[in-house]
């Protein structure tokens, strides 16, 4: 849960997010206090919108974990329970994607794509590592 007065990510969102990282687990952010960014100032110009304010929030992780981008942010306002309700939702679907098993047959044509793109390294100076096949043994990473 951020707080969006902070504007920025502080040290203990950071910790979080690397904690989350390290663990292989699903991450979901919630973008709490949106309230107070949507009332800044009289002027229409200089206020947020959700989407901003998300967007904003999903740079920020992005930049500093690239491994996370493409994660879900809930702008929302505990106080005034705007969008509140949009929340678990996100979280049950984050949830299904971390525990999802991917078949052989789709990872090994990924591994295939990913080969051609970009041949494996040679081993002895002379022998190219050959990888035969990928699969997932179980979900909800790490495996």
């Amino acid at each position: 849960v951020l707080d969006a007065e902070a504007g920025m990510l502080q040290k203990q969102e950071l910790a979080i997010a690397s904690a989350v990282v390290k663990e292989g687990r699903a991450l979901v952010i919630a973008a709490n206090k949106m309230d107070l960014l949507l009332d800044y100032g009289s002027d229409p110009t200089t206020r947020y919108t959700r989407e901003e304010y998300a967007a904003n929030v999903k740079e920020q992780v992005e930049v500093r974990f690239p491994m996370l981008r493409n994660t879900p942010v809930v702008a929302m306002s505990s106080l005034t329970g705007h969008c509140v309700q949009d929340l678990m939702p996100v979280v049950f679907e984050a949830r299904d994607r971390w525990a999802r098993i991917i078949s052989t047959g789709i990872l090994n044509r990924w591994l295939a794509e990913v080969v051609d793109a970009q041949a494996p390294p040679t081993f002895n100076a002379r022998t190219r590592v050959k990888i035969k096949y990928i699969m997932q043994t179980k979900g909800r990473p790490p495996t």
